[in-house]
């Protein structure tokens, strides 16, 4: 993503909210809605993230109050509004991507992730409501198959008109029509648990040192529902990953996470939200214009479906 403000402008706004910056700062990439930054303050390492949605930092802010050793969640020191949109200041931690480790290293690391995520479990929502949270912790619906079945919505706001691309794309919108009959039949299926789903274990989002978590990261997508999600939407995205190698990953995954409180139904409930995952990112795709990502999203959106 581009930068939204160039080192100069960042380091001018950072001295407007009281912060001396020991030098330039240092552009981290980000993600799809915000631009990051690295900063020292009188020899502290902070992030400063810049975008449109502050609710999304509200979250991070809401979820840094479960940190615990077991499941550390970075400190946000400071939000609000700047000239350009939203801002948040964290405590910076140190770690290579999940994403991005070796694969020995990554299937390593396996049993720390899986022990930060019975960790998340065991933690009650901050307040009722299933899907997508909003600032407070509440979720968008009524019911967990309510919440996995709002992926159709044609007018989700942040994406709105997603379904207007997706319709200049007639093969994948058919694989995405066929393929939400599938998930209107999985759906009820699968229990309502009242569980915290992160929702984005990639993308940079978990960082690990010595084969150990020592941060998770942007809590903009977090949701109530079924802690299953989380590993399935691992599984889900294997193939885009080259040290997430398809078999080896998705063998490692399912036997270190067969013991843990997952409950009954585990293939049918993978395999629903393996293909909510997979429609959650066709629509993205489309109203980002990505057509070769939407393509591959849809032929494994199309396997998935055919299997159920």
């Amino acid at each position: 993503m581009k930068p939204i403000l160039s080192a100069t402008e960042v380091v001018e706004r950072l001295k407007d909210l009281g912060y001396i910056v020991a030098s330039p700062p240092t552009y981290l990439q980000g993600g799809e809605w915000s631009s990051a930054w690295a900063f020292d303050c009188d020899g502290d390492p902070f992030v400063v993230r810049f975008g449109q949605h502050i609710e999304d930092y509200q979250k991070d802010a809401l979820c840094a109050q479960r940190n615990t050793a077991n499941l550390p969640i970075t400190e946000i020191v400071e939000l609000g509004w700047h000239a350009d949109g939203a801002f948040a200041i964290s405590r910076r931690v140190e770690g290579t991507a999940f994403d991005l480790l070796p694969a020995a290293d990554l299937i390593a690391t396996l049993p720390s992730l899986l022990h930060s995520l019975d960790t998340l479990r065991e933690i009650q929502p901050p307040h009722s409501g299933f899907g997508l949270w909003d600032a407070d912790g509440r979720g968008e619906h009524t019911t967990w198959t309510e919440a996995l079945l709002s992926v159709a919505n044609p007018n989700k706001a942040r994406i709105f008109g997603w379904r207007d691309a997706l319709d200049t794309r007639p093969l994948e919108a058919t694989v995405f029509d066929h393929a939400v009959g599938v998930l209107q039949r999985l759906a009820p299926r699968c229990p309502t648990r009242n569980e915290i789903v992160h929702g984005d274990l990639l993308n940079g989002n978990v960082l690990v040192v010595d084969r150990q978590i020592t941060g998770l990261l942007d809590w903009g997508c977090v949701m109530t529902g079924d802690s299953l999600y989380d590993i399935a939407m691992l599984c889900f995205w294997a193939p885009w990953h080259g040290t997430l190698d398809g078999a080896v990953f998705r063998d490692a995954m399912d036997r270190l996470s067969r013991d843990a409180p997952l409950g009954p139904d585990r293939e049918l409930r993978s395999a629903c939200y393996e293909l909510h995952t997979g429609l959650e990112s066709m629509r993205y795709t489309a109203f980002k214009h990505r057509w070769d990502d939407l393509e591959r999203c849809a032929v494994q959106v199309a396997d998935i479906a055919r299997a159920w």
